[in-house]
């Protein structure tokens, strides 16, 4: 028995080793740009400001009665893309198919105006 847990420890610890690695040498970092390239840049356009402006904002639109795939689809179109679905039935079951389920709530009441990064979680039954 003392074998087996520690020939399944080594194990582990190999398949640990291998695994792990650098994070900087998988994901290396982009040149600076060209002194070209950085002259032309307007100081309007740095990243800091970018990230500093507030998200538009839009009515939320209804869904309910929609399937779940046409109602991803016209958030999307509308610029809603922090999507998220869960079975009504209380089932807990995975909305894999999207086009079998159909919305039957949403966390945000129709009409209602917020950022477009809100995030819209629709409520859906399986279409049996």
């Amino acid at each position: 028995m003392n074998i087996r847990a520690l020939t399944t420890a080594l194990v582990c610890l190999t398949a640990v080793a291998l695994v792990g690695c650098d994070p900087a040498a998988t994901n290396p970092k982009p040149a600076a740009p060209a002194a070209s390239e950085s002259s032309a840049a307007t100081p309007d356009a740095t990243p800091s400001q970018e990230e500093d402006k507030p998200a538009e904002s839009r009515a939320v639109l209804d869904f309910v009665g929609m399937g779940l795939q046409s109602a991803q689809d016209k958030a999307q179109a509308e610029g809603f893309y922090l999507l998220t679905s869960h079975d009504s039935a209380g089932r807990d079951r995975l909305q894999a198919l999207d086009r079998n389920w159909k919305v039957c709530s949403q966390s945000i009441k129709a009409g209602t105006t917020v950022p477009v990064d809100t995030k819209l979680d629709f409520g859906a039954v399986k279409l049996d």
